[in-house]
C-alpha cells in the first residue's frame, strides 16, 4: 500500500467489496488512511460494501480531511449508524 500510496498518478481507487469484518478490520483501515494520506493525486475513492462501522468510517472521515485533492467518496452499504 505504500507504494501505491506515493504514486502521484492514481487518481481513482475502488476498494469496494474488500471485507473489513473480523480481526484484521483495523489493519485494513489504517492501511486505507495511510492511503488517502499520502496520496497526493487521488480524486475519487470507492469504499462501498466493505462492512466498515461507524468507529471505522470516522477514522477514515478524519483522514479525508487532509486529502486536499479528493473531491468524491463513496461509502454506501456501510454500517454507518452510530449507537452509544
Amino acid at each position: 500500500m505504500k507504494e501505491i500510496a506515493k504514486n502521484n498518478t492514481v487518481t481513482e481507487a475502488n476498494f469496494s467489496y474488500i471485507s473489513c469484518r473480523g480481526l484484521q478490520n483495523q489493519s485494513i483501515v489504517d492501511k486505507l488512511c495511510y492511503f488517502i494520506k499520502h496520496n497526493k493525486s487521488l480524486l475519487h475513492l470507492d469504499l462501498s460494501n466493505m462492512s466498515l462501522e461507524a468507529e471505522n468510517l470516522f477514522q477514515i472521515a478524519h483522514t479525508c480531511q487532509k486529502a486536499r485533492t479528493l473531491l468524491a467518496i463513496h461509502l454506501s452499504g456501510n454500517t454507518i449508524s452510530y449507537h452509544r
